[in-house]
């Protein structure tokens, strides 16, 4: 049925930063600071909302130390 996998597609996206995977001690220890949490959270979200990123820890450590490299 349609309503099942609209209900699928739904879950595979997050709707807040609290559903992240990887929180912001995780970054802090990384190396980020102040306002660098946010916005490293809000591109997150967008990445695992537009399917080029899974919301799984170790994949957004990488792609968090990846941003840290720059």
């Amino acid at each position: 049925p349609i309503m099942y996998h609209l209900m699928e597609e739904c879950e595979k996206y997050i709707h807040s930063v609290d559903e992240l995977a990887l929180d912001g001690n995780t970054l802090i220890e990384m190396g980020y600071k102040g306002k660098e949490i946010g916005i490293i959270k809000q591109e997150l979200i967008e990445l695992i909302f537009n399917d080029k990123l899974k919301n799984d820890k170790d994949a957004l450590i990488k792609y968090c130390k990846t941003k840290l490299a720059i």
